[in-house]
């Protein structure tokens, strides 16, 4: 009863630069020092919409008056900038047994903005169709207009969906004990912190949940 289609696309541009400077192998107190830097940013579309078997166009957004309208819209870009320090320090106890500490901060800056305007589906019948989870008369109601994205549908006021941003940091240490007992065997320990950011999800995947 009903023609469709979703479209992605991912697109990602990535810099990383680390500057490490390191101690001779052979001695028996041993050091690393180093500093890391990485910007990364990435452009995330996904659309719904209608399919009328008069071809298809390749665009996030496809107004009425193309062959495959849009009816549904997430495009965001995802910034992050990450900032890092670290360094370890190894020391030969005896000449089989290395205690090593390392020490590591880092900050991440992360942002997402949104590119959906705020404009209706482009297929006027798009709430008379059942969708995955069936049609919802309190969010379809005939008198009031469905917007592209659910974050319009959940807050009448917005007239652009509001960029975000957090920031996240973790110092962490690492310390570990390596015991050589030959050539080819050798037992170790080790403790440490580690860390991994939070992020964010294309905007409207909130309200798309609370509607449904």
């Amino acid at each position: 009863t009903c023609g469709g289609y979703q479209y992605q696309e991912r697109n990602q541009d990535d810099l990383s630069l680390e500057l490490r400077l390191t101690s001779p192998g052979d001695e028996r107190l041993r050091w690393v020092a180093g500093v890391y830097f990485a910007d990364i940013e990435r452009d995330v579309t996904v659309s719904f919409g209608a399919d009328r078997n008069q071809g298809f166009v390749k665009d996030g957004f496809v107004p009425a008056s193309g062959p495959n309208p849009t009816n549904l819209l997430y495009d965001d870009t995802f910034t992050s900038k990450v900032y890092a320090v670290f360094g370890q320090l190894a020391y030969d106890v005896v000449d089989d047994v290395e205690v090593a500490l390392a020490l590591r901060y880092d900050y991440e800056d992360r942002e997402v903005e949104n590119h959906v305007p705020r404009v209706a589906a482009q297929t006027p019948q798009f709430c008379d169709v059942p969708g995955a989870f069936g049609t919802v008369p309190e969010v379809c109601p005939s008198s009031r207009t469905i917007y592209i994205n659910p974050a319009y549908n959940r807050d009448s006021s917005l007239t652009s969906i509001p960029d975000r941003s957090e920031s996240f940091d973790q110092l962490q240490p690492k310390l570990s004990v390596n015991w050589g007992l030959s050539e080819q065997v050798s037992l170790f320990a080790s403790y440490g912190v580690g860390f991994r950011s939070g992020g964010f999800n294309s905007s409207g995947s909130r309200a798309t949940i609370e509607t449904y």
